[in-house]
């Protein structure tokens, strides 16, 4: 990989944030460059990644691996359409994909913001989070989002894709802050971070 790109965001109601980020950095981290060493959980799953790097390796062609565990988001914007390449793990997102919910009323539901995956997360029967993964070809004019669900919790899919269409030719600092303005004038609750590469 020439780069890693990452959002790494606080679970909400803990009562030492500093502490959970603390965390969060540290075994991204250790998931990143330390693969075959880290003994904290997701072994398998990073495994996964590992021989997904290596495969990406041998090839000729540009490719982006895209991961996440929690509901930080990775859009890909591409001849003006815009796509969500992540998978949300939230409550909420199972209810849409078990057909109980519809995608309009995701933010006005009373589970909202309720994670059912976290990195450090472990139940009490061990079961420990599984990345979502997916392996995809870059184009030429491919633009990537990387966002916390307080930029997307403020701004619709099609708002996103209308500012980053807009403002594509712009540099990649006037993007964000354009993106994160656009929240803030919703008054955002939540914390925001972008990353566009």
């Amino acid at each position: 990989f020439k780069t890693v790109h990452m959002i790494l965001d606080s679970i909400g109601g803990l009562k030492n944030k500093q502490v959970r980020q603390d965390f969060d950095k540290y075994i991204l981290a250790k998931h990143v460059m330390d693969i075959h060493s880290f003994n904290h959980g997701l072994e398998g799953q990073i495994a996964k990644i590992d021989n997904e790097i290596e495969a990406i390796g041998d090839s000729d062609k540009e490719k982006a691996l895209i991961f996440n565990v929690g509901d930080s988001r990775v859009y890909l914007l591409r001849n003006g359409e815009i796509d969500i390449l992540s998978k949300d793990h939230t409550v909420v997102q199972s209810m849409i994909d078990c057909g109980f919910l519809k995608e309009e009323d995701r933010t006005s539901n009373s589970h909202a913001g309720e994670l059912t995956q976290y990195l450090g997360m472990t139940t009490e029967d061990g079961i420990e989070p599984a990345a979502y993964i997916e392996e995809i070809d870059v184009l030429d004019g491919d633009i990537f989002l990387l966002c916390s669900d307080g930029l997307y919790g403020e701004l619709s899919t099609d708002e996103i894709r209308d500012c980053l269409e807009k403002e594509k030719n712009s540099e990649v600092k006037e993007i964000t802050l354009k993106l994160m303005n656009l929240a803030l004038k919703k008054k955002a609750l939540d914390n925001i971070s972008v990353i566009i590469c």
